[in-house]
């Protein structure tokens, strides 16, 4: 065995690591071409990849000094190899396979990064809606005695679940805070609730044992819902939250999933337009009022929306404190449900405008942008038969 030095990714400062290095040769006719092969291995456990070590390897061509990971095997953190006369075009291994380790390196920390900050919107999200929960904001507030005795007329005003969905199975996705899951509960329905704050679940808990409504109740992001099987839904109902991930194609492709064949799916969403405008109203000589609202920031964007300073009652409706959201295009949101394989059906813009509203307020501003669209799709594919839906009366329900 032989213990060398190597020059860790340190700077000027020199650093020792105990290695067992083998040597191995291939036989050749010429002994001086033969390219020498050092395999180096940790002797130290190291579980995180993230923090294994990285040697420095001789020059390699025009290139120059190369930092290349050491890769893990079953037994020990191992083992890239390297050959010293590359440079001169004799290798013992190609270049591509080398330097294709170091770049899938790369991106497997770029990926990692990706995943650090979608961690950071969960955990931001979740500790604005916890607050919102604690401080009974008026969009975490349970349904009311009144709409319970008629829930179908709350839920669905626009009729596009039929006249009753009595033994249904509902998923109410990123439905938290007593409402949805009382209302569908109160329908007749099999409810399944699922959020992603706590505190909003925890009005879930409090009202089913209060009204005796049988709710599964699950803490998950809209993002993963790997813990249902698949076409286990007839009904998936989602209120305003696709705006706090960046990607909605991701939650189309898990409701597609869990949505069975023929089953109904509904979400709201907030207008693009009304993310990009102003929450409070400027002066505009060229309006029949005398105010209007701009456009503030861009239609094509990536990054979060930038937080509203607004102080206004319109601004505390339209946009949750302390939450990170995302803007999503027309072609994202109508076009994404198309290719994760729904068919749509209806599309309305909920009315909250009122023509004598005081100037600014939310019913002001809705004069001018609809805040929010809804929208029917329908999962394609075959819908069960009769016999696997359990009875006439929920295939008269979900199919057109």
């Amino acid at each position: 065995m032989i213990r060398l030095p190597f020059r860790l990714q340190s700077g000027a400062i020199w650093q020792c690591l105990s290695i067992a290095v083998r040597f191995r040769s291939s036989p050749h006719v010429n002994d001086r071409e033969a390219p020498r092969v050092v395999t180096p291995r940790v002797l130290c456990p190291i579980s995180d990849p993230m923090h294994w070590p990285q040697v420095k390897f001789p020059r390699s061509g025009k290139n120059g000094n190369r930092i290349m990971p050491i890769e893990a095997n079953s037994t020990t953190k191992s083992a890239l190899t390297y050959t010293r006369n590359s440079r001169f075009g004799r290798t013992g291994q190609p270049k591509t396979e080398r330097y294709g380790r170091q770049k899938k390196f790369a991106v497997n920390r770029k990926k990692q990064s990706v995943n650090r900050k979608n961690d950071e919107i969960l955990r931001t999200n979740r500790r604005a809606y916890d607050a919102m929960a604690d401080a009974k904001n008026p969009l975490c507030q349970p349904a009311t005695q009144s709409e319970l005795s008629d829930p179908m007329a709350t839920i669905d005003s626009t009729g596009w679940l039929g006249e009753s969905i009595v033994g249904a199975r509902v998923l109410c996705l990123a439905a938290g805070g007593g409402r949805h899951s009382a209302l569908y509960s109160a329908a007749g329905a099999d409810v399944t609730v699922v959020d992603l704050s706590p505190a909003m679940l925890e009005l879930d808990r409090q009202v089913a044992a209060e009204r005796r409504f049988k709710v599964r109740i699950i803490e998950t992001s809209m993002e993963d819902l790997s813990m249902f099987r698949p076409a286990e839904f007839d009904i998936v109902v989602q209120p305003v939250s696709t705006c706090y991930v960046p990607d909605i194609r991701v939650v189309y492709e898990q409701v597609a999933r869990v949505l069975r064949g023929g089953g109904v799916y509904t979400s709201q969403h907030k207008s693009p337009v009304s993310l990009q405008a102003s929450l409070d109203p400027a002066p505009d000589n060229r309006s029949p009022s005398g105010v209007s609202y701009g456009l503030l920031h861009p239609y094509y964007r990536d990054s979060p929306v930038p937080a509203s300073p607004s102080p206004s009652t319109a601004a505390g409706r339209l946009r949750e404190s302390g939450a990170i959201e995302f803007l999503h295009r027309w072609e994202q949101m109508i076009g994404g449900l198309c290719r994760s394989g729904f068919a749509i059906e209806d599309l309305v813009e909920p009315v909250h405008a009122k023509r004598d509203s005081e100037t600014g307020s939310f019913a002001h501003r809705a004069q001018f942008i609809a805040p929010y669209v809804r929208i029917k799709a329908r999962r394609l594919g075959d819908p069960p038969s009769l016999g696997e839906n359990g009875g006439s009366t929920k295939t008269a329900i979900l199919m057109p």
